[in-house]
């Protein structure tokens, strides 16, 4: 993928297309910024560019969110998207956005405000420790908060600081950086139409920064299920160093497929990753929290033989991922009941 700051991506094979959608959805202005910066991504005005598409779709008439989301999959994906017959795991998740959502996905796509319902269903003692939230920037006491934690934005993916050392933290910068987070209207900034994020109210939250005495990193267990039920366990690990993602089945059998297109620098890790010891109580978990949704992704930790909640996700990268091989988005979506019953969807 190509990144256009940590904001925007599109596929390298259409990126031609991925241009030409972007520039038809920024100002005047912010065009001029892109074709003076020679076309290097790595150069793209990245707040000017989401902000302008934020805009675009903010004032966008409902009746076109089809079209255009169509659109937008077709240029992450290279695929065109059936929203009346879905067949596709990624194609699934695009009718989602449009047609499946509740009060309820929204609640639990907040970072905050999911925490109250994680502890209802399966306690406390598997929420990791809240430091603060706050509504505006100015609120936060940057002396209150220990030597090392973690900031997230509470409304939207990808909004996640790590700070190891707070001596080292530049607190001018990351103010900044948190007012950004709060401008954006994570249904509609980077074009993909995620609508469980759209009533968020945005928040700075700021949480206990876990460490494993057995790693540097946390390995991630991301439980994809369907109709309650975990088919898959997605392990990754080493994010600062070297990535990897891994496939497994609910018998740790390892599978031959990953959400990454063939290029990718992100590959199955050298040696394969050890079931966790606590795996059937994250089985447990992921089956408790994903009761009653047609696909929602269940993000877990281990931590020192303890397991903790990390988030739940029901549009994982916007539904834009390019699977190797691609018969894996074919073989998700056969899983994927989408609501009344039916395995394919309606136009509405």
């Amino acid at each position: 993928m190509i990144n256009i700051g940590k904001e925007f991506e599109m596929s390298e094979a259409h990126k031609i297309d991925g241009l030409k959608w972007l520039l038809s959805h920024v100002t005047l202005k912010t065009k001029l910024k892109v074709v003076g910066s020679k076309f290097h991504f790595n150069k793209y005005p990245t707040h000017e560019i989401c902000y302008d598409i934020q805009t675009y779709f903010e004032n966008l008439g409902k009746d076109k969110y089809e079209e255009e989301l169509g659109k937008w999959y077709k240029v992450q994906t290279g695929h065109e998207c059936d929203f009346i017959a879905p067949q596709r795991f990624t194609e699934k998740i695009q009718w989602m956005k449009l047609y499946g959502f509740s009060e309820l996905e929204t609640k639990l796509a907040d970072k905050y405000l999911v925490r109250d319902w994680v502890e209802e269903k399966i306690g406390k003692e598997y929420l990791i420790p809240l430091l603060g939230v706050w509504e505006t920037v100015e609120e936060i006491d940057f002396n209150k908060l220990p030597s090392s934690f973690v900031l997230k934005g509470n409304h939207g993916s990808k909004m996640n600081l790590i700070v190891r050392d707070k001596k080292k933290l530049d607190i001018n910068e990351t103010r900044i950086i948190l007012e950004d987070w709060l401008k954006e209207n994570f249904a509609f900034c980077l074009g993909g139409f995620e609508m469980q994020y759209l009533n968020i109210p945005r928040r700075i939250i700021a949480e206990q920064l876990m460490t494993d005495k057995k790693s540097k990193d946390l390995n991630d267990y991301k439980f994809h299920c369907f109709s309650g039920k975990p088919y898959y366990c997605e392990v990754i690990c080493d994010r600062s160093s070297n990535e990897s993602i891994d496939f497994f089945d609910m018998e740790w059998v390892h599978q031959d497929f990953v959400d990454e297109p063939a290029e990718s620098k992100i590959k199955n890790a050298a040696t394969r990753p050890n079931k966790p010891s606590c795996f059937e109580e994250m089985v447990c978990i992921a089956t408790k929290l994903s009761a009653g949704f047609p696909y929602v992704r269940v993000d877990l930790y281990e931590v020192d033989g303890k397991v903790y909640f990390g988030e739940m996700t029901f549009t994982p990268a916007g539904g834009a991922d390019r699977f190797t091989p691609d018969s894996a988005d074919y073989d998700l979506g056969k899983l994927f009941r989408l609501p009344n019953g039916r395995r394919t969807g309606n136009k509405r």
